[in-house]
């Protein structure tokens, strides 16, 4: 389902990211997003490869977010 619904997607933002290169400032904020998907194509393209791969990192963000949450939390546990 990947290849038929995402690869169109994506090889659509990869000629969207070469054509807009060119015209954008490259130390522009822009510019380091469209250098940096350019950059980590190759590693963007492997979520049409493998099915485990996963397009957003949501399920590490809310695995991590308690210990986050409390290394703020407990800097100050023991002080008055």
């Amino acid at each position: 389902m990947r290849n038929i619904e995402s690869k169109p997607v994506l090889e659509a933002y990869l000629s969207w990211l070469q054509e807009v290169q060119p015209k954008v400032v490259k130390k522009s904020k822009p510019g380091q997003a469209i250098n940096y998907s350019l950059s980590n194509w190759e590693l963007l393209s492997n979520v049409l490869k493998d099915g485990q791969c996963e397009l957003s990192n949501n399920g590490a963000e809310r695995q991590i977010k308690p210990f986050v949450i409390g290394r703020k939390n407990y800097l100050f546990c023991k002080s008055p």
